[in-house]
């Protein structure tokens, strides 16, 4: 007899081993960390340079291929300069009106040329012609009906003398410059998309974790030396994200690295995530029901309107069997029948026996009740006697019928004949009834009526049914919410 092995024993994690479970999860929450500022960094770039533009400009230098747009350094560059004469001869020399000239036809090329398409970035452009639109007519008080006209103006001694030179160039370097300042040119990668070399900051993790990898799989290989190397690795299956250079060939694949992340965060017990979680869970789950529901009962009613026009509802009243049924029969049995059998049953054999005292008084009072009012009662009731043998008459005869009617409810023969009675009065009422529905296009009536009646439980009902459960479901998750909020007592 072959003896099996014992299941290995699950060894508790040590002090150094859980810090450094949790400096590699830090690691790995730290690369995730800059996949997202990688990956938001083109989008978000005004955004940073706000915060830190220095960090900013260098990242997009080195990482990105991002360099200052030619045309637009060009352009601040003579509005500097500008400055720069006219600080040391005024408006009125001949090299500030050279320089206002250049600035007209360079405002010019910008706006016909669009040098902001390159980083697609043709927004910022439309909002500097809109600014400097409104602000020259706000100057002026003359409409313009093109940002080429008001820039042109804009740029001309007149214009700077007759509204102040100090303060519209505080306005240009205040309002204009900045926009212009976001605009950039991007290199183009070997792959033929826009350079991104985030890969060489995401080549120092990818090292630290297949090292890591690499490790575990050793470690694994020896506490159990019939483990293959690849079963191994599967062990550890979400480290393979880590390790997979996905800014080569996919850049947007690198968020997938939030797996291993939050799976090494829940196991070093780096942060709490477990309320996150809850609430997480919480909040679909109050997302998902209220919809499914309310997907799945206006499914139903949908079908029961379908069979309506199908003449479904028509053939069931009329019992007409010519026509063909989608309906699956399981058996021969006829539950409806077989249904009402039961509940007679129940009640002749249990229930009429228990209720037999009410049933004989309401029999005594309502037949004493009748002979009282009779013509003969009024006339013999002063006799002597009379109203005790009244009682006793009566008496005896609700016994009498009660006696009678229990007796044949108690039977257990049966009675052919009263079946038959019974059969024949079902099927003339039924023959009847399905008769005069035809006769009186009762059947059209009955399948238009529940048509529109099921369309406006659709409409009514439902709405306000998935309303209330949606907010019954957010209290709930609240309270699941509060609930993980609290921390048992040790």
């Amino acid at each position: 007899m072959t003896r099996v092995s014992p299941l290995p024993r699950l060894i508790p994690m040590s002090v150094q081993r859980r810090w450094f479970e949790k400096v590699m999860a830090a690691i790995a929450l730290l690369n995730l960390g800059l996949v997202v500022f990688d990956l938001s960094y083109i989008p978000l770039r005004n955004v940073y340079r706000t915060i830190a533009p220095n960090v900013t400009e260098w990242y997009g230098q080195q990482f990105k291929g991002i360099t200052p747009h030619p045309f637009t350094v060009d352009y601040l560059e003579k509005v500097s300069e500008l400055e720069t004469l006219v600080a040391e001869g005024g408006l009125v020399a001949s090299s500030s009106e050279r320089m206002l000239t250049e600035l007209r036809t360079a405002s010019d090329a910008m706006i016909a040329e669009n040098p902001f398409d390159v980083a697609n970035k043709s927004g910022t452009l439309e909002r500097i012609k809109e600014l400097m639109r409104r602000h020259v007519e706000a100057t002026t008080g003359q409409p313009y009906e093109s940002a080429t006209e008001a820039f042109n103006t804009f740029w001309t001694k007149e214009y700077l003398s007759e509204a102040g030179y100090q303060s519209q160039v505080q306005f240009f370097n205040q309002t204009i410059r900045p926009l212009i300042e976001t605009n950039y040119f991007r290199g183009i990668g070997f792959n033929g998309k826009p350079a991104n070399n985030f890969i060489a900051i995401d080549s120092l993790f990818i090292t630290i974790f297949s090292i890591e990898l690499l490790l575990r799989v050793m470690v694994l290989r020896r506490r159990y030396p019939g483990l293959k190397i690849w079963d191994a690795i599967l062990f550890r299956w979400y480290d393979l994200l880590l390790i997979t250079p996905f800014s080569l060939f996919a850049p947007t694949w690198l968020l997938l690295r939030v797996i291993p992340v939050v799976t090494r965060i829940k196991q070093s017990k780096l942060l709490n995530l477990d309320p996150l979680r809850q609430r997480i869970v919480s909040f679909l789950i109050a997302s998902v029901v209220v919809e499914l529901t309310e997907f799945v009962l206006i499914r139903i009613i949908n079908q029961l309107q379908s069979s309506i026009k199908k003449g479904n509802l028509a053939a069931f009243l009329m019992n007409d069997k010519s026509q063909p049924s989608q309906y699956i029969n399981l058996g021969e049995v006829n539950e409806i029948s077989a249904i009402a059998q039961q509940v007679s049953s129940t009640v002749v054999d249990e229930t009429l026996p228990k209720v037999r005292p009410q049933i004989e008084a309401l029999l005594t009072y309502t037949v004493s009740t009748t002979v009282t009012r009779s013509p003969l009662y009024r006339q013999l009731g002063h006799l002597p006697g009379f109203n005790t043998l009244i009682q006793n008459t009566v008496r005896e005869i609700v016994d009498s019928l009660c006696e009678t009617l229990y007796g044949n409810l108690d039977s257990k023969e049966p009675d052919a004949q009263r079946a038959a009675l019974v059969k024949a009065l079902v099927e003339n009422f039924n023959q009847s009834f399905r008769t005069d529905l035809q006769e009186n296009h009762g059947v059209e009536k009955i399948e238009a009526l529940a048509f529109v009646w099921l369309e406006e439980i659709k409409i009514n009902y439902l709405r306000q049914i998935a309303i209330e459960d949606e907010a019954i479901l957010q209290e709930r998750s609240r309270e699941l919410y509060a609930m993980t909020r609290i921390t048992p007592k040790p």
